[in-house]
């Protein structure tokens, strides 16, 4: 062997034994640094209201506004509300920009006492039947007709909250004052009745420490009526449909309390505790402690607004009635409901059933 080679293979082999004894067997590679990320992706702040950004994995190097007359922000990332508006809050970070909607709304207050004003217009067991009809033009940015008691509760949410937009939530546990809430039929109401078909009302008060809804309503007995009572914890069980908001339902947070997620394992025809048999959607058993879940149904893939929620207290099913042999999308989340609070998980991938 020529010298020079020699010298080579003397100089890796001290290199590679170098290596060895600096990184003995099993060492692992450090992991790859988590992205930033910030503490919500989008959120409503009230006028007047402060509420704090956060990033994670990462440090802000600056912070600024889309529209600093809706909303202003600091340095440290405090983000107030100055008028009603939309507008976007950007983080500027070494891994990139990271943004989160706002959307400045009236405080609850405010928005209550511009809906309660309307009383004198409005007063206790005024008419209101199939024959009255309002415009509601916020939802997506498309315009649509309603009667009845969807026509009174969109006009006493465009009453609190002008033409900013409207967006569809499930979440019972952000209700706010102006919320227009879809409600099943046979739900309670406050007079010990039921409804015999879906209801619709607007909030004028959230209290969810006592469990208690106060909401206006029209074309109940084809009246209005103010200051009823519905039953939160119910809301969310089984009763309530759907939420149409006016305050971005929040994303992004995450909760270790929250549930974990769940999937749609199976759906099939079985015979419920009355003796007559449903089409039924299982889904996995997340555990005990789970209230129940929250599930949702479509005939479109892209689950649209329209789309059938139904609520169920039950720890492994979901029960759909009505619908056969036909081709369906769902999803499902499980949720806790534990001293007034609600708690979601996550939801499941859209699953396409026969039922």
């Amino acid at each position: 062997m020529k010298k020079k080679s020699l010298m080579r293979s003397i100089v890796f082999f001290f290199a590679f034994s170098l290596c060895a004894a600096c990184f003995p067997t099993g060492f692992a590679a450090p992991a790859k640094a988590a992205s930033a990320k910030l503490s919500v992706t989008q959120t409503t702040v009230e006028i007047g209201k402060k509420m704090t950004l956060k990033v994670s994995s990462a440090k802000a190097s600056s912070w600024k506004s889309s529209d600093s007359k809706i909303a202003t922000v600091s340095k440290k990332g405090v983000v107030k509300g100055k008028k009603e508006g939309v507008c976007t809050i950007t983080a500027e970070t070494s891994s990139g920009k990271l943004s989160c909607k706002i959307q400045v709304v009236p405080t609850a207050k405010k928005a209550a006492e511009k809906i309660l004003a309307m009383k004198d217009k409005y007063p206790e067991g005024t008419s209101w039947t199939s024959k009255n009809k309002y415009t509601f033009k916020q939802l997506d940015g498309k315009s649509m007709s309603v009667t009845e008691c969807q026509a009174f509760a969109f006009m006493m949410s465009d009453e609190a909250y002008g033409d900013l937009p409207a967006y569809v939530s499930y979440d019972w546990g952000q209700l706010r004052v102006g919320d227009v809430v879809f409600i099943l039929a046979g739900s309670s109401l406050s007079d010990g009745s039921r409804t015999t078909g879906p209801h619709v009302v607007c909030v004028t008060s959230v209290d969810y420490d006592n469990d208690e809804l106060i909401v206006c309503e029209g074309n109940r007995g084809g009246k209005v009526h103010w200051d009823s009572k519905l039953t939160i914890s119910e809301m969310a069980t089984y009763a309530g449909q759907c939420i149409i908001t006016r305050c971005l339902p929040e994303e992004g947070r995450k909760d270790s309390k929250r549930p974990g997620a769940q999937k749609v394992t199976e759906n099939k025809k079985d015979k419920a505790s009355d003796g007559d048999t449903y089409n039924f959607v299982y889904c996995k058993k997340f555990d005990e402690n789970c209230t129940g879940y929250q599930f949702l149904l479509s005939d479109k893939e892209s689950l649209p607004w329209k789309e059938t929620a139904v609520y169920y207290r039950g720890k492994d099913f979901n029960y759909i009635y009505g619908l056969f042999n036909e081709t369906y999308y769902c999803k499902v989340r499980a949720f806790y409901l534990v001293d007034g609070k609600i708690l979601y998980g996550a939801w499941s991938p859209v699953t396409k059933v026969k039922i």
